[in-house]
């Protein structure tokens, strides 16, 4: 599900982005060939899944 979908606002801090937004723009971006980068929304998500496997860790 991405940020549209659900209601939520565009996490990433760049506002002037022409793809702010646009996750599928977005997405295509960071994902084209040659480019290994996660978007602001799969870094967060990502960040909270560490923090969870932390939490049971402990």
């Amino acid at each position: 599900m991405t940020p549209q979908d659900s209601g939520i606002k565009c996490p990433c801090k760049r506002l002037k982005c022409e793809r702010y937004g646009d996750c599928e723009a977005c997405m295509a971006h960071h994902h084209a060939p040659k480019k290994k980068l996660l978007t602001a929304c799969e870094r967060l998500r990502a960040k909270e899944e560490r923090k969870r496997t932390a939490g049971k860790q402990k």
